[in-house]
């Protein structure tokens, strides 16, 4: 029994009938939107370009298979090789639509008592009456892109397609018991950019620019413009600025530069942390050299100026402390009756606050004339935080002997 090669079982001869003639072009794809069982599927200029333009690159005819076996799963295909019932080595358009043109059917071949038909003769003892070509297209606007091989069918999902006989004549009217051609639909272009349906209503359409137009008024609030020039003007900044980010950021995208922004937050919140620190450590530090200070200086200081100096910088009290003269010790104080003068070389305690209020004569004699300062004791002074009045009557007190200054 001779080995199958193609989808239709193998046949023994039978009469030709004058039903029609297989065509030498078929029509493919009408222009404007197509019907499918799949959807419908766009052609229009930019189609018909691309479609072309992809068939001259191929260079190849495209060839007539049976129920796209040439697509089907290897598992399903039947046996042997793939055979074409037919070659469409040329596309062309008119204004109808898009053709393949100069078909070349095969014809049957003879097997021992048994005829494998050919296309030809598939067509127009009328076996076969359809045709379902294999394309690309675009998703979003279904337009087609690439047309790749036919298939011979029974059920072509096309609506509306010619049967092939009837092709014959060259695009004649279709035979008065088959159906006529539907008229090409008219493309929606403003459906079709909007990305709706083509077959979209001029409700579903006008809601949809509505839509558009809410989304734009708020786009332009949100941008700070009045009008779409002050919009574009903005969106250019914006890119601008996001160009110079990424740049700054040394970034390729936004959730680079995004994260390279968090990682300087979280190092600027380590900087102001360790600046925190490092001032508390200072502070310590001085507090220390402060202590260590009024340690080393311990016969200078009496109680009254140990709590004026507790918060005077240590660059101030190492150049005031040293001057100080020595507190008088309880020794000196019961060595020295009362009414009497003290020895040479002691003196008595006087306090002076900032005006020379509270200020204790020494004991004994009338209290010292202040005498006129010059302007380096007036520097002198300003200096340690006395008044003129207050250090000039120390400077008296001094000139005598008898007294010691405890300054704040």
């Amino acid at each position: 029994m001779p080995q199958r090669s193609a989808p239709f079982a193998l046949l023994r001869a039978l009469p030709l009938t004058e039903d029609g003639k297989a065509p030498s072009r078929i029509l493919v794809f009408r222009w404007g939107m197509n019907a499918s069982e799949h959807g419908e599927f766009l052609f229009d200029e930019k189609a018909a370009a691309s479609v072309l333009a992809e068939h001259e690159r191929y260079g190849n005819a495209l060839g007539f298979d049976g129920e796209h076996e040439t697509f089907a799963d290897p598992k399903a295909k039947r046996p042997g090789v793939v055979v074409s019932y037919g070659w469409a080595p040329r596309l062309e358009t008119d204004a109808e639509g898009l053709w393949a043109a100069d078909l070349d059917w095969t014809d049957d071949v003879v097997r021992g008592d048994a005829v494998v038909l050919g296309g030809r003769t598939l067509i127009e003892t009328r076996r076969v009456k359809f045709f379902s070509p294999v394309f690309d297209y675009e998703p979003k606007t279904r337009r087609i892109l690439k047309l790749k091989p036919f298939a011979l069918t029974i059920y072509p999902a096309l609506h509306h397609q010619r049967p092939l006989a009837a092709s014959a004549t060259e695009g004649a009217p279709d035979a008065p018991d088959e159906r006529p051609a539907m008229e090409p639909k008219p493309v929606n272009a403003v459906a079709l950019l909007m990305g709706l349906p083509s077959s979209a209503d001029d409700g579903t359409v006008c809601n949809a620019v509505n839509t558009m137009r809410a989304g734009h008024t708020a786009l332009c609030h949100a941008l700070g413009a009045a009008d779409d020039a002050g919009a574009l003007k903005r969106a250019r900044e914006l890119a601008d600025d996001h160009r110079a980010l990424l740049s700054a950021a040394g970034a390729q995208t936004a959730q680079e530069a995004l994260g390279a922004i968090r990682a300087g937050q979280v190092a600027s919140q380590r900087v102001t942390a360790l600046e925190t620190e490092n001032g508390a450590l200072k502070k310590e530090n001085e507090d220390l050299k402060r202590a260590h200070l009024f340690a080393e200086h311990a016969d200078r200081l009496t109680p009254a100026l140990r709590e004026e100096f507790a918060d005077k910088p240590v660059s101030f009290l190492s150049g005031v402390l040293p001057k100080l003269p020595k507190a008088p010790t309880s020794e000196d104080e019961a060595a020295t009756p009362p009414g009497a003068q003290p020895p040479a070389g002691q003196t008595q305690t006087a306090t002076l606050s900032g005006a020379g209020a509270g200020q204790q004569r020494p004991q004994g004699g009338p209290p010292p004339k202040p005498v006129p300062l010059t302007e380096q004791q007036k520097k002198i002074a300003k200096q340690l935080g006395l008044s003129e009045q207050a250090y000039a009557e120390q400077l008296a007190l001094s000139k005598r002997g008898r007294t010691a200054l405890e300054l704040h």
